[in-house]
């Protein structure tokens, strides 16, 4: 609010139109504005106040702060820059032991598969085989009966009977054979399979133990990076306090306006002229607030 805004308000004031709410409503408003606006003042000003020496003492606080961010800042991104390449070796190394993984895994599937073939070919087997059994005890109980037989002349079906029960026997024999030998295969593959899965674990387990250093260097630096991020934080919260100070104490020399002051005030002329702006229309509200509140 300006003098004509203030002349204005007055009269609709004297003819009842008082709003007393919405005027401290805009002192309240304004009065924040004040506030963000001597802050920017200060942030921009006080690196031009090396020799006002009435704020002596907060110009060097911060041109100290200023120069251990520096200096943080410049050892936070050699730090980062270690961690990243060490992070892109770690990487390599990581892609480098899953190849070779894979490649046990696709052996082990290969397996795997060649297992399951030799186990449905044992279980034909064994079907087959016990049908085999069925067969010799049905002729067996066969020929025992005809060899009591005293009449009848079975002595052909006896022998012919006997032939079939040999080549039955035979055939068992192969069977047992054929299942031995598919289940010794079966075994060597499987202990093979064990083996690559114990060749997977040993791989990873040398992994760790030879990234270890690496590892903890990395969650080592993570964390100095996260220190050293807290403190620049709180460099920086020191910072924008003593800009603050710097921003009051511009604030309230801009109307005197001392011979150290006089550049200063002028570079940064338009957020001089905001906070003049600022003060006089809180000061109309307040006059209009407090009258209306009588």
């Amino acid at each position: 609010m300006n003098a004509f805004g203030f002349f204005v308000a007055r009269i609709a004031w004297q003819v009842g139109i008082r709003r007393e709410r919405a005027r401290w409503a805009a002192v309240t408003r304004e009065s924040q504005m004040l506030t963000e606006t001597q802050d920017m003042l200060g942030r921009m000003a006080w690196p031009h106040m090396e020799n006002v020496d009435m704020v002596s003492g907060e110009y060097w606080q911060l041109r100290d702060c200023h120069d251990q961010q520096d200096e943080l800042r410049t050892v936070s991104e050699r730090l980062t820059r270690e961690s990243e390449d060490d992070q892109e070796r770690l990487y390599k190394l990581e892609d480098t032991l899953e190849d070779k993984i894979e490649v046990l895994r696709q052996q082990k599937q290969t397996i795997a598969a060649r297992v399951a073939d030799l186990n449905d070919a044992a279980e034909g087997i064994k079907r087959r085989d016990a049908e085999t059994r069925r067969r010799f005890g049905g002729l067996k109980t066969k020929l025992d009966v005809l060899k009591k037989q005293t009449e009848g002349g079975y002595e052909l079906e006896i022998e012919k009977t006997r032939a079939t029960l040999a080549d039955l026997k035979a055939a068992h024999t192969g069977n047992l054979e054929e299942i031995e030998a598919l289940e010794g295969e079966i075994k060597t593959l499987e202990e093979k399979a064990a083996a690559m899965e114990q060749e997977i674990l040993n791989r990873r387990a040398a992994f760790r133990e030879e990234t270890a250093e690496l590892t903890t260097t990395l969650r080592q630096r993570a964390k100095q990076i996260s220190e050293i991020s807290a403190k620049i934080g709180a460099l920086e919260n020191r910072k924008n306090e003593l800009a603050f100070e710097i921003g009051l104490f511009l604030s309230h020399y801009m109307d005197e306006r001392p011979d150290s002051l006089r550049p200063i005030l002028k570079r940064f002329g338009p957020l001089v002229g905001r906070i003049r702006q600022l003060r006089s229309s809180i000061r109309f509200n307040q006059r209009l607030a407090r009258r209306t509140g009588r």
